[in-house]
């Protein structure tokens, strides 16, 4: 007799409250551009056509290549279902929030920690994926777009 498999079910993480407007410029650029990837690639678009003119408001044009690689290790080495909200919601998800936090922290003396909040998303090429992380976030920071400045950024819980 053959065993029957459970289905695979899942659900989207906790995450605490936090709204698109408490964030930083530079913030809100990365939330926006991970939600505009999922609606290019859905929308079998090329997602670095849609972002493209975002970033050059800025100028970060090369950012775009850098957050492009970083979602596109996501795509095909990702552990489980990554969830993104819609553009248009307010309200930051807890994937969503992962990954700010690790591009944040690739900044800081924390690489480490990075590179633990990376392991939630993919397998064993986070350290990889820091490595890119923090390439973007100083092209970022270089023309001015900041991912500090707000409280919730700096509890990081490590398992």
């Amino acid at each position: 007799m053959q065993q029957a498999t459970e289905p695979k079910v899942e659900f989207p993480l906790a995450s605490p409250t936090i709204y698109m407007e408490q964030l930083s410029e530079g913030a809100q650029l990365v939330v926006w551009s991970m939600r505009q990837w999922v609606v290019s690639a859905q929308k079998r678009r090329c997602p670095g056509c849609d972002l493209k003119p975002a970033y050059a408001r800025y100028p970060v044009d090369r950012a775009v290549e850098y957050f492009l690689r970083i979602m596109n290790l996501i795509a095909n080495d990702a552990k489980r279902t990554i969830y993104v909200q819609h553009p248009e919601d307010g309200l930051l998800g807890a994937d969503e929030l992962i990954l700010l936090r690790m591009i944040r922290l690739t900044q800081r003396q924390s690489p480490r920690h990075a590179q633990r909040l990376g392991t939630q998303l993919i397998h064993a090429r986070a350290p990889f994926m820091c490595s890119i992380a923090k390439a973007y976030r100083g092209e970022l920071e270089a023309a001015g777009l900041s991912l500090d400045g707000w409280h919730e950024m700096q509890l990081v819980t490590m398992h």
